[in-house]
Order: C-alpha cells, then sequence, then structure tokens
C-alpha cells in the first residue's frame, strides 16, 4: 500500500438471531464489537426474551420464543425457564 490508500475498518455490527424452526428473526441495535463475545453481550435482549441458542451435533441451533428443540442439545444461551414463564 501506498500513502495514498484509504484505510477500512469496520466500526460498527448489529447480531442476528433467525429460529431454526420457523425462520423469525430478531436483530440488535448496532455496537462496536471491540472483542470476542460482543455478538453474546449484544444479543442478551434477546435471549430474555425467550430466544436460546443450542449446541447440537452439527452446529449450532437457535430457537424463537415459540419454538424449542425436538432433540436433546445444549444450551449454549438463554433461559428455557422465561420461554415456560413467558418472558
Amino acid at each position: 500500500m501506498t500513502m495514498g490508500d484509504i484505510y477500512v475498518k469496520p466500526i460498527v455490527a448489529k447480531a442476528t438471531l433467525r429460529c431454526d424452526k420457523c425462520g423469525a428473526r430478531w436483530e440488535s441495535r448496532t455496537y462496536e464489537p471491540v472483542r470476542w463475545g460482543d455478538e453474546t453481550k449484544a444479543a442478551q435482549p434477546a435471549f430474555d426474551a425467550g430466544w436460546t441458542l443450542y449446541l447440537a451435533a452439527r452446529g449450532r441451533r437457535v430457537y424463537c420464543p415459540k419454538h424449542e428443540p425436538t432433540t436433546p442439545m445444549r444450551l449454549l444461551h438463554g433461559n428455557v425457564e422465561v420461554r415456560r414463564h413467558g418472558g
């Protein structure tokens, strides 16, 4: 690169969740991704509203408050009690 090049550094992001069952979507406010884990913090309002993220045999699965896994999976983020009690 020369002194005249334009450098681009992304400074904002949005965390997006899409239900693997129905395709419903949740999107966070914009935030500045600085370190690992910032996306989880940005998605916390979704988890508080009943969204869940599970570790499945071949990756991760996301479920909106209306859906849940049909096979046993390990919960990574979210709280199933929030879903059961209506958020």
